[in-house]
């Protein structure tokens, strides 16, 4: 909340919720126009909490948030003009992949730190990501789609000729 309107309140949830939202760390003339329209906010509808919701909305409805950008940076002394992931665009690719969201606070902190720079800090945090529940979620999902496994369940079989298909052999084929 907007904590009597101030201006550090303001830059302080601009640049952590655009952090998390827009995947990477918000620069000033980003944090500078969310803070001015959450004050703008604030003073018109004489309420801090909707200067705050007013963020929120922007950060939601922008191009950043519902696009993973990927424009990464150059890569000096490469042969052929060449661009390569940022951290935080590696960051964002990890967790999509492997966990099937946007990526927390920790995974952006680490990749800040650099700490999937090489290759032993890249698989080390994906081993570590594919310790969360939602990797496996994500995997079932992965395989679910790309094997239509969900049209097991519809799956109809004459009876006469496959006696032994039934809706438990789906699920039990689905699992496999």
């Amino acid at each position: 909340e907007l904590r009597g309107g101030g201006e550090q309140d303001a830059d302080d949830i601009a640049r952590d919720l655009g952090r998390l939202s827009w995947r990477r760390d918000l620069d000033a003339g980003e944090v500078a126009s969310l803070r001015e329209l959450a004050l703008a906010a604030a003073s018109e509808y004489g309420k801090p909490e909707l200067g705050v919701y007013y963020v929120i909305t922007a950060l939601l409805q922008a191009l950043d948030f519902l696009y993973i950008v990927e424009v990464g940076e150059p890569v000096a002394g490469a042969a052929v003009p060449s661009r390569a992931l940022t951290r935080a665009e590696l960051a964002t690719r990890m967790s999509f992949f492997l966990l099937d969201r946007t990526p927390d606070s920790a995974l952006l902190a680490a990749a800040e730190a650099g700490e999937i720079d090489d290759e032993a800090g890249l698989r080390a945090t994906a081993e570590k990501l594919l310790l969360e529940p939602e990797a496996k979620q994500a995997l079932d999902a992965y395989h679910g789609e790309i094997y239509r496994l969900d049209g097991l369940s519809k799956l109809s079989k004459n009876a006469e000729a496959f006696p032994l298909f039934d809706g438990a052999l789906a699920e039990a084929m689905r699992e496999s």
